[in-house]
């Protein structure tokens, strides 16, 4: 097979098939026990070998010029030619060579994926099965079905219902832009204390409260997209994220539009040039809110960090690392948004006892003399991995919305059929 194929064929083997010797007759090997599963064994390798080979693609005349079965039997008469294993062909090395190295790939790709540990729930193991830890159980379900939830469902809607009045009456009695945006950003963080307060958030703050000013922007680990209301309920800020559609659209676009907020499409490549330009504008302002950014781009499950974007380091603005931590042992707060919608996460919350943790405003933080964008956002994350206890990972939160591309799969089919042509070459040599 030349270097420039695609594709592994079949009839790049013709000239190892038509190179291996003439099967010994059966009468005149004489099976062991141990030549028995030496066999048994080289079978399993054959066809561990040829399913890999499967995955490629094969020509009607090429599949037809070359006997697959007549390969299985030239393998097996070469293990069983004699009792002692001919010098010309190390099995060993051949299943050694060919299968164990992919094998034991795809092993250590499922071991050692810490790139989907950063978007998995930690798995809950039931503790109420015995007799007398069940009731204590069906009790707490009680409480926190058909009394915290309704209340909680209560106390959510007629904030909203609220804030929805009061936002409607601010509109239409007070013309003065300043005075209506003030208001309304002192009612905004009293509806995300009014969220917190439903979810029976239990928040301990640490560090120094941000404070207005010009040229700032504070960046936080995320998790949930309720990091933004625990960090609104002490401060307005103007966050950056994408546009969602269904009840979060709805607060993006009509209850969080005083704030000063950047929403952008993901898919959208002209909101990119859009948002550096809303970011630089911001950034000049002294009276609207410090900008919140959350540059893993995804919500993690708060046990690892993923990449920092570099967009938010780029902007010669001084960085406030926020360090957000969730403990579990009343909930979970991370939200995979591929396994459920919004409304079933609250609804999971909102069932759960409490929701409890940390957060830690660190010291203000500004690039080095020629230090890049990559390398102050990766120190900046340092920071926040440290401080909440994270681990640090260097993959790209936004890989988790893609797939391998055709062309990735086919050079990968590529590699590893030039690979197995180069080793069958190699261990199976024409008999002198």
């Amino acid at each position: 097979m030349t270097e420039s194929s695609s594709v592994f064929r079949f009839s790049d083997m013709r000239q190892v098939v038509s190179n291996l010797p003439t099967p010994l007759e059966s009468s005149k090997v004489k099976i062991s026990r141990r030549n028995l599963y030496r066999s048994n064994a080289l079978k399993k390798a054959r066809n561990a070998v040829f399913s890999s080979f499967q995955d490629f693609s094969v020509d009607p005349e090429d599949l037809e010029s070359l006997s697959f079965h007549k390969l299985q039997e030239e393998l097996d008469n070469n293990l069983l030619s004699d009792l002692e294993e001919p010098k010309h062909l190390n099995i060993v090395k051949l299943v050694s060579s060919l299968v164990i190295p992919f094998f034991m790939e795809g092993i250590e790709d499922m071991v050692d994926d810490s790139f989907t540990k950063c978007f998995q729930r930690k798995k809950e193991f039931p503790w109420n099965w015995n007799f007398y830890l069940f009731f204590p159980w069906l009790l707490g379900a009680i409480i926190r079905y058909l009394f915290l939830f309704p209340f909680r469902v209560v106390c959510i809607t007629a904030s909203t219902l609220v804030l929805v009045v009061l936002l409607f009456l601010i509109h239409i009695f007070i013309r003065n832009t300043a005075t209506k945006e003030r208001i309304i950003q002192r009612y905004l963080v009293l509806y995300a204390g009014a969220w917190i307060m439903s979810l029976s958030g239990v928040v301990r703050y640490h560090g120094t409260r941000p404070k207005k000013g010009s040229n700032k922007i504070f960046v936080a680990n995320h998790t949930t997209m309720l990091d933004f209301a625990i960090l609104l309920q002490i401060h307005p800020f103007s966050v950056l994220g994408q546009l969602h559609n269904g009840f979060v659209g709805f607060l993006q676009r009509y209850i969080l539009d005083e704030l000063h907020c950047v929403w952008f499409h993901r898919d959208d490549l002209r909101d990119r040039d859009m948002v550096r330009r809303r970011l630089k504008e911001h950034l000049k302002l002294e009276y609207v809110p410090p900008l919140l950014i959350f540059p893993e781009g995804t919500c993690v499950n708060n046990e690892y960090c993923v990449m920092f974007k570099k967009g938010a380091f780029e902007l010669d603005a001084t960085i406030y690392p926020v360090a957000i931590k969730y403990h579990r042992e009343f909930s979970d707060a991370f939200w995979d948004s591929k396994s459920e919608n919004f409304l079933q996460y609250l609804f999971r919350l909102m069932t759960s006892w409490a929701l409890v943790c940390d957060v830690y405003f660190l010291p203000p933080e500004t690039k080095e003399p020629e230090e890049t964008p990559e390398a102050f956002a990766a120190r900046v994350k340092r920071l926040v991995c440290q401080k909440a206890g994270l681990v640090d990972v260097p993959w790209d939160g936004y890989m988790k919305h893609f797939r391998p591309s055709e062309r990735f799969v086919e050079k990968r089919r590529h590699l590893i059929g030039r690979v197995l042509q180069e080793q069958l070459q190699k261990n199976i040599k024409p008999m002198s």
